[in-house]
């Protein structure tokens, strides 16, 4: 079958609103979704989803399911039509969160049900979250910990994100930490070692930079051991990292 005979069939099936068959030829020739009818048609998808999220926030969900009736048997869209259909609650949960501006807990719950991620408003908020980690990671290689938390904002306290904010919180105060050694500022350098021991711990690589101040500075730090073994996400509860000013 031609290009031409393709877009021809294409257009019929569109005309004549057999989705499920058109969704499946735009699968199978790629090219069809460079067509204005395949636009139109994802536009008009999208509208009907948006309208039944506003009717699932209405707690009407059977007009809900009536709004995206038309694309049920559409096999690419089945995994988010699931969550009109089965009026999830973390669904629901999600757009309440999105209205109320609570992004911390958008991103929890979309951690937790992958299928959230096919959201339109999920896929932005990740390429916003993306954006702030890219702009973080600079921070991070800069010992800018202030910058770092300032980016991130609220969402410093993502509980399903915590490995990776901890890894950069982790990060930029080793490196601050290795900058002021070089610059020979001593006190510093030991005031912000303390302050990383009471909220991170001690560990490998805080170790290895408090051997390299006392060499240098020819000063004994206060901190002989743990008294008791700070868990990985404890600085999340750290007033000291919540209220740091670097």
């Amino acid at each position: 079958m031609s290009q031409i005979k393709n877009y021809e069939r294409f257009k019929e099936l569109y005309k004549d609103k057999k989705y499920a068959l058109a969704y499946a030829m735009s699968t199978k020739f790629p090219k069809l979704q460079e067509s204005t009818e395949f636009v139109k048609m994802e536009k008009n998808f999208q509208t009907s989803f948006e309208n039944a999220q506003k009717l699932i926030l209405l707690n009407l969900p059977d007009q809900a399911k009536d709004q995206i009736s038309k694309y049920i048997t559409v096999l690419s869209k089945r995994d988010l039509l699931q969550l009109v259909i089965n009026n999830n609650e973390y669904f629901k949960n999600f757009l309440l969160a999105y209205n109320n501006d609570d992004f911390v807990r958008c991103y929890e719950i979309s951690d937790k049900h992958t299928n959230i991620k096919l959201l339109k408003i999920s896929i932005l908020l990740e390429a916003h979250w993306d954006k702030l980690i890219a702009e973080c990671e600079l921070y991070a290689t800069q010992g800018n910990i202030n910058g770092l938390k300032r980016t991130l904002g609220d969402l410093i306290h993502i509980t399903s994100r915590a490995d990776k904010i901890g890894d950069l919180l982790r990060l930029s105060f080793h490196i601050k930490i290795k900058q002021l050694l070089n610059e020979e500022s001593f006190k510093r350098a030991e005031m912000l070692i303390y302050s990383y021991v009471d909220i991170f711990g001690i560990n490998t690589d805080i170790k290895d930079l408090m051997i390299k101040f006392e060499k240098s500075s020819s000063t004994i730090l206060a901190i002989t051991h743990q008294k008791e073994k700070v868990s990985k996400y404890a600085w999340r509860d750290s007033e000291l990292i919540m209220s740091f000013d670097s």
